[in-house]
C-alpha cells in the first residue's frame, strides 16, 4: 500500500512540475560581423591584385628583382605583419613578471 501511495505522489508531483520551455538559441551578431569583415577584406585583396599586375623593378641591396606590384605589396605587408608580431611577443615577454 505504501508503494501505491508513493507512486501516486510521484505522479502528482510530475503533473504539477512546470513545463520547461525549449531553449532559444542566442543570436550572435559578432559571428556574422567577423564573416562580413573577412569577406570585405578578401574582396579588397582581389581588387588590389587585379589592378596591380604590371611588373615593377625593385632593388634589394645589390640585386634588382622584377615582380608584379601586387606581389611586392603582399611581401611588404607580410614582412610588416611579422615584425609587428615579433615586437609584441618581445614586449610581452619582457613585461612578464619573473619569479
Amino acid at each position: 500500500m505504501e508503494q501505491n501511495e508513493q507512486n501516486e505522489q510521484s505522479e502528482q508531483s510530475e503533473q504539477y512540475e512546470p513545463q520547461k520551455e525549449p531553449i532559444k538559441q542566442k543570436i550572435r551578431p559578432l559571428k556574422y560581423f567577423k564573416l562580413v569583415v573577412v569577406l570585405l577584406l578578401v574582396i579588397m585583396v582581389v581588387i588590389v591584385v587585379i589592378q596591380n599586375r604590371e611588373p615593377v623593378e625593385t632593388r634589394l641591396l645589390w640585386e634588382t628583382v622584377t615582380m608584379p606590384r601586387a606581389a611586392l605589396l603582399a611581401t611588404t605587408t607580410g614582412i610588416g605583419f611579422a615584425l609587428g608580431v615579433l615586437v609584441s611577443v618581445i614586449v610581452s615577454y619582457r613585461r612578464r613578471p619573473r619569479g
